[in-house]
């Protein structure tokens, strides 16, 4: 569960979409389909690919497969990626086929450039600037937001099974946290000072811009409501998150022995 949501903390930078978006387009809508398309993606692609190299692909949270299990000299792929550069564990149709076998080793190694490589500078940017305004020097920022995560990443980049470890419980307790429990938290602050106050009185849309809201206004649902549903998703992703954290810690294989270590890198 952790890496999946450890893809989902694109949340963060939508205060920062918001300021740079047109006035006219729409928040919901576009966060709705762009967001809906992404879990139809994810849903299809992991479904196949579990399916089709079901025996092979590591646990995330085991970090082991099926075929170590009865071979321990097996070193099981992480993800897709690794098992398409592994000609072996792929259909002999597509090793054989030259365009096909240039494809994929082609959208192998571009994936990390376009998905990772690209969201790295955005995030410094963002950690950086967050920094600076809560009253930080911009030497600082820079260090902290740009360079350390460098310097921390770049020595463990090799040591066993500790990144996907780090992603796991950091997004279990972080992601989740800022991405899912302070929005929602915030929303029903709102939602409480509204049901005390009113809604404000200057609270005028300016013309030509799109006036949005967390559900349609022909719903009618009233603030009160609004906040005990925002309250009771904060509190379920709160306890999914500690269920998973349980679990990881239970089901987690930490063990650094010597047939570890002889798989890195490899």
């Amino acid at each position: 569960l952790g890496s999946i949501l450890f893809n989902w903390n694109v949340l963060t930078t939508v205060p920062s979409w918001i300021n740079e978006k047109k006035p006219n387009i729409s928040v919901n809508k576009t966060l709705w389909c762009s967001t809906t398309f992404c879990v139809m993606m994810y849903i299809f692609i992991s479904l196949a690919g579990a399916t089709a190299f079901a025996d092979v692909l590591q646990g995330p949270v085991t970090g082991t497969c099926a075929r170590q299990l009865r071979d321990p000299a097996f070193n099981c792929p992480n993800d897709l990626m690794q098992v398409m550069t592994r000609g072996h564990l792929i259909e002999a149709d597509w090793r054989q086929g030259a365009v096909m076998n240039v494809l994929i080793q082609f959208s192998v190694y571009m994936f990390p450039i376009v998905g990772e490589v690209s969201s790295i500078v955005v995030f410094s940017i963002i950690i950086k600037y967050n920094l600076v305004e809560n009253g930080f020097s911009k030497t600082f920022s820079n260090v902290f937001g740009i360079a350390l995560p460098w310097m921390v990443s770049l020595p463990v980049l090799y040591m066993p099974n500790i990144v996907a470890q780090f992603i796991n419980f950091t997004s279990l307790i972080f992601v989740t946290f800022a991405n899912f429990v302070v929005p929602l938290a915030m929303y029903a602050i709102l939602q409480g000072r509204e049901l005390r106050e009113g809604p404000p009185k200057d609270d005028v849309t300016p013309l030509g811009v799109h006036e949005h809201h967390a559900f349609p206004l022909r719903w009618v649902i009233s603030p009160m409501t609004k906040a005990v549903l925002a309250v009771s998703m904060s509190v379920l992703l709160t306890l999914g998150s500690l269920v998973a954290i349980v679990l990881s810690v239970q089901e987690g294989n930490y063990t650094i022995n010597q047939q570890v270590c002889a798989l890195v890198g490899s």
